[in-house]
């Protein structure tokens, strides 16, 4: 039994942290110093992402850059980062105590890690026109309750509670990861339209997608042979190594008085996106005689890729290859922004809303924000900004940011705390068509930091 528990735990690990690299995330650094609440201030190489049309509005810079950085975004979905922390720094000295508070805190669908990564690689406005490429990853992994507890019990005792074998469970525990390169080229245009005395704008964006890995992974309940007394663990990961796509995004803005300016963008108005159907399989159904003459090395080697084969296959394999492309494609978001721009003050305020189907999402269903910058009177050269999100649904986030600018450059940082809501919570599955909603459930941190030239 004890050997059977560790190579469950050597599993459970394998599926929680293959590429384990998620709250919200923004389109800029400004943006991530606002919480989002940007899209009708957004100038220059920012337009790319949050609305094509401002990109015709007048005062657009002629040129302006943002250069590679990385957004690094992190959620937990159940104990917080510090009761993570403390419940590894407790070591063999994990008390009764320790053990039950944390358990306490772990949600009955199991104990999620989450993390966005975004690496904006290059992002260009010149005149009306910008392009750019981001390679983007969205990442989860669950650890079941039931789990969990057993886990915790064997590293404080050394032993399995053998009045409780009926009740541990595999439960939740699972994995999945998307991984893509966006490339995004847009061009803003003003009107002339005759019964309106402000400007107006029309933009439309074009992206291509280039995907480079989708995967699922899931650890299955043992499965005991009484007559053979034998377990049989099944632990099984489904990947397709490639993909492509498209989307076209379209906006309009308008600066209805000198210090307004109101906007409107979709993103994906159109969109496609197939993966490769020639997928690979790891993992096996493992026999746990077999595992005892096994080292963690061989194991390992086991869970090495290999093409699936549906005549070579565990049964579980069929399922698991079912789930890997269902909603595996970009949804239609809609944004609705307005900005107030006084000399070096700005307020900002927006809404998001995901619509329809699509599970490439990497921020909540919705979203509504407002946010405000300040370029400090004596120091000019400097700009604050703070802004607070909501999910409308219980989940918000506070941001922090600021640039300091030498000349045309302008380095600029951001951070965000997101707290998650109740409601979500209560989801009992680790289901990837919901990967969105049970976003808003989870807490974390982001940051970001980076360098940008122009558009001030």
């Amino acid at each position: 039994m004890k050997r059977t528990i560790r190579i469950l735990a050597a599993l459970a690990l394998v599926a929680g942290a293959e590429r384990t690299a998620v709250a919200q995330s923004s389109a800029s650094i400004r943006a991530a110093g606002m919480a989002g609440a940007s899209m009708a201030l957004a100038r220059g190489h920012e337009a790319l992402a949050l609305n094509p049309a401002n990109l015709g509005l007048p005062g657009r810079p002629g040129f302006s850059m943002a250069l590679p950085r990385a957004d690094v975004t992190g959620a937990i979905f159940g104990p917080s980062l510090g009761d993570v922390v403390d419940i590894f720094r407790a070591g063999d000295d994990l008390t009764d105590r320790q053990r039950t508070e944390f358990l306490e805190k772990v949600p009955a669908g199991g104990f999620e890690l989450r993390t966005d990564v975004q690496v904006p690689w290059l992002a260009v406005s010149v005149g009306n026109f910008a392009f750019g490429a981001t390679t983007t990853a969205l990442i989860g992994g669950s650890v079941g309750k039931e789990l969990i507890d057993l886990l915790l019990y064997v590293r404080q005792y050394e032993d399995v509670d053998q009045n409780r074998l009926n009740e541990y469970r595999v439960g939740n525990t699972a994995g999945r990861d998307a991984l893509y390169t966006t490339v995004r080229a847009a061009y803003g245009k003003d009107v002339d339209l005759p019964f309106l005395s402000f400007p107006v704008s029309v933009g439309v964006g074009a992206r291509y997608i280039v995907g480079h890995e989708l995967q699922r992974l899931r650890i299955y309940e043992p499965r005991v042979d009484l007559n053979a007394s034998e377990i049989y663990l099944t632990a099984l990961a489904i990947r397709s190594t490639g993909g492509k796509g498209y989307g076209v995004d379209a906006g309009i803005s308008a600066r209805p008085l000198p210090w307004l300016t109101l906007g409107v963008a979709v993103d994906n108005v159109f969109q496609q996106m197939k993966w490769d159907e020639g997928i690979e399989l790891r993992g096996d159904e493992f026999v746990g005689s077999e595992l005892d003459d096994e080292d963690l090395d061989e194991l390992y080697d086991r869970l090495n890729p290999r093409p699936f084969d549906p005549t070579a296959v565990p049964v579980d394999a069929y399922e698991l290859a079912r789930e890997l492309f269902t909603e595996a494609y970009f949804p239609r978001v809609v944004r609705l922004g307005a900005g107030v721009q006084f000399g070096g003050t700005a307020l900002g305020a927006s809404f998001a809303a995901k619509q329809g189907k699509g599970d490439l999402h990497a921020g909540w269903p919705r979203t509504l924000a407002v946010g405000l910058e300040q370029r400090l009177p004596l120091l000019s050269f400097l700009t604050l900004r703070g802004g607070v999100a909501s999910s409308l649904s219980g989940a918000s986030a506070y941001s922090l940011g600021t640039t300091l600018r030498l000349g045309p450059v302008g380095i600029s940082a951001a951070a965000t705390a997101t707290t998650g809501n109740d409601e979500a919570a209560a989801q009992n599955t680790f289901d990837g068509t919901r990967f969105a909603e049970r976003l808003a459930a989870a807490s974390g941190y982001g940051l970001t930091l980076g360098i940008e030239i122009g558009g001030f």
